[in-house]
């Protein structure tokens, strides 16, 4: 994870039968080690439980040039006896990023799309931002009571 710039997750909220079967303490156990590492470079919210939010999608979007959507867990089981549908966005128009990057086209446009879902930015605001800057409003909107995003690890 040194030369990664973010890894930004975001999970179900646990419900009681995750609490009392241990699968917290498990997560916990999985992404502490992470976090101290590299506090700067993990970032892990959920949903905010007033809004009865249940998000069963899996998504992927790696560095603004792939996007995977998927009803799989990222399990052995899922990925080979589970009736599960998945797809990879593949995408030949590319764009330059404010980072001065070159990316693609739809997989930009996804992630921005999702970070204004959960930070209440327009989509203009977003697209004219590096993804660190972008990746840094989250932390602002899961400090803000009107997003659906809350810090994970409160």
């Amino acid at each position: 994870m040194p030369t990664l710039q973010r890894l930004i997750v975001v999970v179900q909220r646990p419900g009681l039968d995750v609490k009392s079967g241990g699968y917290e303490k498990y997560l916990f156990d999985m992404i502490a080690p992470i976090q101290k590492l590299y506090p700067n470079k993990f970032q892990i919210y959920t949903t905010k439980s007033s809004l009865n939010l249940y998000i069963h999608t899996k998504l992927v979007i790696i560095d603004d040039v792939f996007v995977t959507v998927s009803s799989a867990n990222w399990n052995r089981r899922s990925m080979t006896s589970d009736s599960e549908m998945a797809a990879n966005i593949i995408d030949e128009d590319s764009v330059d990023s404010p980072d001065g990057v070159t990316v693609l086209r739809t997989a930009r446009d996804f992630r921005i799309r999702k970070f204004h879902e959960m930070t209440g930015l327009s989509y203009d605001e977003l697209d004219a931002m590096t993804i660190i800057e972008a990746a840094n409003q989250l932390d602002t909107a899961a400090a803000d009571k009107s997003s659906i995003i809350e810090a994970f690890l409160q």
